[in-house]
């Protein structure tokens, strides 16, 4: 298959391995279970103030431990994708399995037919342009993993958005229109952002630590301090911005919400 999307070109072939949909799959489960625990928490915490404490102590229950594990998921999807460099770097046609030897042959043949009779051509095909391609749609952008498959870790946020936006209606119009652009704010910049800053720094530190046990105090680490960095986009947004500070007028509350939300949007751009 890859032989003939080569010859042809032009035939987009997207390279993933298959423990990166695993591990996808097993992240939503895991924000799935997070979102679910907020809302058990929040009810028991909620208090009413100009700081909601409450409110930021359920959200580091939540979900720090959530993004302690995306840490760690960084530090696999790099060791993912070193190790598919290798094998983009050792590939020969020659050592790949197949399900009948006798087919072997044929392969063979129909490779070389493509590739001007050298199945070195293709070897070194696979080597550099398509491992450029391949390896270029995994991490060609700053943060860990493509932004889809940061959504696609996403997606209990969605219903999670859902739920908070239909316990609104008998609010002030300001306040449910605030809340609707600073929740889809969230789930498509705010989260994804924490999400790779995350996988970034998990990254970073399991590089520089090699104990078990210090690795899982900086995952822990990592995962307090990102949500303590969005629990203050949360205050600034829903808090200042919904106006649920005392004091804030209608116009401060406007520039605060278009403010938080303007810089969320280039954030996850960039």
């Amino acid at each position: 298959e890859i032989a003939v999307a080569q010859s042809v070109g032009g035939i987009p072939i997207r390279i993933l391995p298959m423990n990166f949909y695993a591990s996808v799959a097993l992240a939503q489960v895991y924000v799935y279970f997070s979102d679910v625990a907020w809302f058990l928490l929040w009810p028991w915490f909620e208090r009413p103030g100009p700081l909601n404490l409450g409110t930021i102590f359920a959200s580091e229950m939540a979900w720090a431990p959530l993004l302690a594990l995306t840490a760690q998921a960084g530090h696999s999807f790099a060791d993912m994708f070193a190790e598919l460099q290798v094998q983009f770097d050792k590939f020969d046609v020659r050592s790949a399995a197949v399900t009948e030897e006798s087919d072997r042959g044929f392969i063979y043949a129909s490779i070389e037919d493509l590739f001007d009779g050298s199945l070195d051509a293709f070897n070194d095909k696979v080597r550099t342009t398509f491992k450029a391609a391949a390896m270029h749609s995994l991490t060609g952008q700053r943060a860990m993993i493509p932004y889809w498959g940061i959504l696609l870790l996403d997606l209990p946020a969605f219903p999670w958005f859902l739920s908070m936006s239909s316990s609104t209606p008998h609010l002030p119009f300001w306040y449910r229109v605030q809340q609707f652009v600073s929740g889809v704010s969230t789930v498509f910049c705010v989260w994804p952002l924490l999400f790779a800053a995350a996988m970034e720094l998990g990254r970073r530190c399991a590089t520089r630590t090699r104990r078990v046990g210090a690795r899982v105090a900086a995952y822990l680490s990592i995962g307090v301090f990102v949500q303590a960095m969005g629990n203050v986009w949360c205050e600034l947004a829903f808090g200042v911005g919904g106006r649920r500070q005392p004091g804030v007028g209608l116009w401060t509350a406007a520039v605060v919400t278009v403010t938080v939300n303007g810089l969320a949007w280039p954030a996850v751009v960039w």
